[in-house]
């Protein structure tokens, strides 16, 4: 499958992206495959590009070996001059070159009411990455056990910890020195009565890098009000987060109008808060309105007199944000 765009791609040349695609046009081929041996489903691709002559492949296979455990693997191997600018791939980057990964993963149900999953993930860079100026390795490790004994309460815990190398904060010679994040956190649902659900979350992170640890921690409140057969519907949080570098920072989903991004990033100490209505003024036709409110906690430093949010056109004096949505959806038939 030819690939021609009317234009010529030329980004800057870097030591770590030698072998990214310039030009203005490669054909691109691949073979897949998917295919089930009784309990066994085995899968793979291989594709290759004209520029550099360069393949990438992943092949797996999902096992189930009784109604209680369920395994997984799946091996990758791109190179690093493939092109993925049309895909994404199964990887620890973002995009599908430069990697060569072995996957692993499980999912085992011990009673009715508990269950355990997890994974074991193991990678090497074959070349430069961005901030890591040497061929690199690392992997990542996940688990969680989840525990539901009726349909109203719902608890797991989880824990992941990822290693990666980077290069050397400070060095004249860029050096790799293993960076490692470790991530734990628990995690309550319960429902009052129908309509009205309540979800808890403490969550901590200890980022360590050349003997040195850091610490991060948040804790939440979420109430979620929607009734059955009600034309209004409510959901609320309250957070508050403890982040002593970004390194250390959590992610959380948060409720938001349709096709607004939900993920919120507490890369600092303070408080977030947000409240969400829905309204369906009739069939068809519903009005959103949501208010965010976040504080970040000013630092002790008698040198950073002026606090400021962001960067660029987003900066925000001083050390609050508030932001406000309103959105109608209207459905044409």
């Amino acid at each position: 499958m030819p690939e021609n765009w009317g234009a010529v791609l030329e980004p800057k040349v870097l030591p770590y992206n030698k072998f990214s695609f310039n030009g203005d046009g490669y054909f691109k081929n691949g073979l897949y495959y998917d295919f089930v041996v009784r309990n066994i489903n085995v899968f793979g691709e291989i594709s290759h590009i004209s520029f550099k002559n360069s393949f990438a492949q992943v092949h797996g296979a999902l096992l189930s070996l009784n109604r209680k455990l369920d395994l997984s693997f799946v091996y990758r191997n791109y190179d690093k001059s493939f092109i993925s600018l049309q895909s994404s791939g199964f990887g620890e980057n973002s995009n599908v070159a430069n990697e060569e990964g072995f996957y692993s993963g499980f999912t085992a149900k011990l009673n009715r009411s508990v269950s355990l999953l997890g994974y074991y993930d193991l990678f090497t860079f074959p070349w430069l990455r961005f901030q890591t100026n040497a061929p690199s390795s690392g992997n990542d490790f996940w688990a969680e056990i989840q525990y539901k004994p009726n349909k109203q309460f719902r608890a797991y815990y989880r824990y992941r910890t990822e290693t990666k190398q980077t290069n050397v904060p400070g060095f004249g010679i860029k050096q790799l020195t293993n960076s490692t994040i470790q991530r734990h956190r628990i995690h309550l649902n319960y429902v009052i009565r129908k309509g009205i659900e309540l979800r808890n979350r403490v969550e901590w992170s200890i980022y360590e890098e050349l003997g040195e640890k850091s610490f991060g921690s948040l804790i939440y409140q979420d109430i979620i009000y929607k009734p059955f057969g009600s034309n209004l519907q409510l959901s609320s949080r309250v957070a508050y987060s403890v982040v002593e570098q970004f390194e250390n920072r959590m992610y959380s989903f948060e409720q938001v109008p349709l096709y607004d991004y939900p993920l919120f990033t507490h890369g600092y100490s303070g408080l977030r808060f947000y409240m969400l209505a829905r309204y369906k003024i009739r069939r068809g036709f519903d009005i959103w309105f949501r208010y965010g409110h976040t504080q970040h906690e000013v630092p002790l430093d008698k040198n950073r007199e002026n606090y400021t949010i962001s960067s660029g056109l987003q900066q925000i004096e001083g050390n609050k944000k508030r932001t406000f949505t309103l959105q109608l959806i209207y459905l044409i038939k």
